[in-house]
């Protein structure tokens, strides 16, 4: 939008969003694709947290979980073109709680596996999502994890769309499906 007046140019972005009742089953993006996966972490050997003796089960909406798993959340991320400065947003699932609770910088191999530009990755945990804010996004995929625990029963939960957009470029943007999770006792 371009208004004049007295010879000064005056340019407008303007941006609307809305709520909807229906559910999203299809990722979306302009610019930005991003998928969500969803992982059961089990001990192999029954008794160890390393990581080499654990097993990770993909999960399928919807994902039937009982109270106590451990999930870990798979976000990947890529750009048509090179972004700069990237928000991605995962909205937990009511009843689930991240495993780790620390905001701050994380290091290249925990934040994503990519070989080219190792930038650290700023992670924050709020009370209803996790903020992951990328320097750089570009066409070769990258991968944000976290883990998460099923805390309380419930018939049926919904995980909202996971979001990605340019800070400086909102049209640049990607949103996952949401899932659905039921957490036996």
């Amino acid at each position: 939008l371009e208004l004049s007046s007295q010879n000064i140019k005056t340019h407008y972005t303007v941006t609307v969003s809305y709520d909807t009742s229906e559910p999203v089953t299809e990722e979306t993006g302009d610019g930005l694709r991003m998928t969500r996966r969803y992982y059961r972490i089990a001990p192999t050997d029954g008794r160890s947290d390393a990581a080499e003796s654990q097993s990770r089960m993909l999960l399928r909406s919807p994902c039937v979980v009982t109270a106590g798993d451990v999930i870990e959340v798979e976000l990947e991320i890529t750009a048509d073109d090179a972004a700069e400065y990237v928000l991605v947003e995962d909205h937990k699932p009511a009843g689930f709680e991240p495993l780790e609770r620390n905001s701050g910088h994380i290091g290249f191999s925990a934040a994503y596996r990519w070989q080219r530009r190792p930038e650290q990755v700023y992670r924050e945990f709020h009370h209803e999502r996790v903020s992951f804010y990328l320097p750089y996004v570009s066409g070769q995929p990258k991968t944000l994890t976290y883990r998460m625990r099923a805390e309380t029963p419930a018939v049926s939960v919904t995980a909202l769309p996971a979001s990605a957009v340019a800070m400086y470029a909102p049209e640049q943007s990607a949103m996952t499906r949401e899932t659905v999770f039921r957490v036996d006792q």
